[in-house]
């Protein structure tokens, strides 16, 4: 039995090790390959005009399942140049009435364009979820923007200025739909290296919590019991800067292993005393 015992926590410690090698490279693929934007043509652009509005995703609302940022405009030069004042208007999303703000777009004359002097604030609603799922947070998201007066634009940029997340281009879409106005779809996937080292914290912890309950004396525990809350509660200040609220499936999952030493340890003694 013991060497069965011996040769199974042997295999599983280089299962281990393997599925971590192995995460942590795609992790650090796909964070390496993240671009700051993406952007998307729907239809050629030509040298006389270049038109395109840019959706800006600055930071993740602590309680609220949405996303604050902005939006630029530039209608290009085949729109006048006199001022003009437009109207923009995202869809209603979940149980978020639509949102609409204006913009002041003017004539640049180095540049030749017309566009805005700098962005105009808006937020996103995600389709699911909230910052509290954190590390498992990354948001969907799928809108229409439409714009009185509206031009034909030829592009569409998405700008990503969150640290914590990564935008996939591979999952931005856009259409225009008849009346003019235009269908956006895009995803923001949290930074994998922030949840490969949430989950193996967690694993960690949840190794030394059996050890501490099968292995050790009891001369000894409660010295290790202490030291395990300490050092479980200190684990978070690891990914504090990430988190913005409390508590998330993060916290949540260290108070379960708090609960679970404390039982665990109940039981041992009590079923000890029994015999």
């Amino acid at each position: 039995m013991r060497k069965f015992l011996r040769l199974s926590l042997l295999i599983v410690s280089i299962a281990l090790a393997a599925w971590f090698a192995c995460a942590l490279s795609t992790a650090l693929k796909v964070r390496n390959s993240a671009r700051l934007s993406c952007n998307m043509q729907f239809s050629p652009g030509t040298s006389e005009n270049f038109s395109y509005f840019q959706i800006e995703i600055r930071d993740q609302d602590p309680t609220e399942p949405f996303f604050n940022g902005g939006i630029f405009l530039n209608f290009g030069n085949m729109s006048g140049k006199n001022p003009t004042k437009v109207t923009i208007t995202r869809s209603a999303e979940g149980t978020y009435a639509q949102s609409v703000v204006f913009a002041d777009l003017q004539y640049d004359d180095i540049n030749k364009t017309l566009w805005m002097a700098k962005p105009t604030e808006m937020t996103f609603v995600r389709l699911a979820g909230s910052h509290m799922n954190f590390p498992f947070d990354s948001a969907n998201f799928d809108f229409n923007l439409s714009f009185v007066p509206s031009p034909i634009f030829t592009h569409i940029l998405i700008r990503n200025f969150t640290s914590s997340f990564y935008l996939p281009c591979d999952s931005v879409s856009a259409l225009r739909n008849l009346d003019n106005s235009y269908r956006v779809k895009f995803d923001l996937r949290r930074n994998p290296l922030v949840v490969l080292t949430a989950v193996v914290l967690i694993i960690a912890e949840t190794v030394f919590l059996f050890a501490i309950v099968f292995f050790l004396k009891s001369e000894v525990l409660p010295t290790a019991i202490a030291s395990f809350f300490f050092s479980l509660w200190s684990i978070r200040t690891i990914l504090g800067s990430e988190m913005k609220t409390f508590p998330t499936y993060f916290d949540l999952a260290i108070l379960s292993l708090c609960v679970l030493l404390v039982v665990s340890i109940g039981i041992r003694l009590s079923v000890k005393d029994l015999k």
